[in-house]
């Protein structure tokens, strides 16, 4: 029974003693934690992917592309000889559809600004009609057949996919001139064509990096010509002089395939 009792006491003064270290190293460790925090090193930065970002639209390479629209000439006619010397003639206004295809090139050379030069060649159906108010049954006849322009263009970048732009440079006009006497052809003028200086401006869209759409509206200024309408068929008038002044105007809507531009990364 002894023997028990001393075994017991001997096993709570053990049990104590384990109590005793376990407290002192769960104190030990807590005081320890901050120092040891403050001897570790810091985190370093987290790498982050690249942001993905849209290519910033630029304006420089060149373009081909077609078109579509409408003309409109007019042409103003003074008598030289006969009862019809010095009287006006009249009006006549053709008008009609056109279509055809352009070619350029263009430069950014700021964040706002951007120059270039274009040709550009269209077919054209624009015809109309005039009697003479000084000779009611001779008629003056029009038929516009082409033109062409070649002009430089100045433009300004709005919003990244936006050009506003004004272009000049010099243009011709290809067409057929006739007068009917009677309802019959009678004479048939020279001077198929006229040129005059080219002047107008528009806006063009990208669309994306390779395709734009484009309108504009310009204008071919007014020529004095003096044609000589030579007689032709069974009852023509003879040869005669006429003071025709001639222009164009036209608006055309397009489509641009653009190429040959800077190459932008994108991230």
């Amino acid at each position: 029974m002894r023997h028990q009792t001393q075994q017991s006491g001997q096993t709570n003064v053990g049990a104590n003693v384990m109590k005793k270290l376990l407290l002192g190293t769960v104190a030990a460790l807590a005081l320890a934690s901050p120092a040891l925090a403050a001897d570790m090193p810091a985190p370093g930065p987290v790498a982050k992917g690249p942001i993905m970002m849209p290519a910033a639209s630029h304006w420089t390479g060149c373009y081909i592309g077609g078109n579509v629209g409408w003309g409109r000439a007019k042409h103003d006619y003074t008598g030289v000889v006969g009862g019809a010397a010095g009287l006006s003639e009249g009006r006549t206004t053709a008008d009609g559809f056109v279509a055809g295809g352009q070619a350029g090139c263009d430069v950014q050379v700021a964040s706002y600004l951007v120059i270039g030069v274009q040709g550009l060649v269209d077919w054209a159906n624009a015809d109309g009609d005039n009697a003479s108010p000084v000779f009611p049954l001779n008629v003056f006849h029009t038929d516009v057949r082409w033109f062409a322009t070649v002009a430089g263009r100045l433009g300004v970048v709005v919003v990244p996919s936006l050009l506003i732009y004004g272009k000049a440079g010099y243009g011709w006009v290809g067409e057929r001139n006739t007068v009917t006497s009677s309802g019959v052809l009678s004479n048939i003028a020279n001077g198929g064509s006229f040129g005059g200086v080219d002047a107008g401006g528009g806006f063009e869209w990208k669309m994306n990096a390779n395709w734009s759409l484009w309108v504009e509206y310009d204008h071919i200024f007014r020529s004095n010509d003096t044609l000589r309408y030579g007689g032709v068929g069974a009852a023509p008038l003879g040869t005669f002089p006429e003071i025709v002044k001639r222009d164009f105007d036209k608006v055309l809507v397009g489509i641009n395939y653009r190429f040959g531009g800077p190459v932008v990364a994108r991230y």
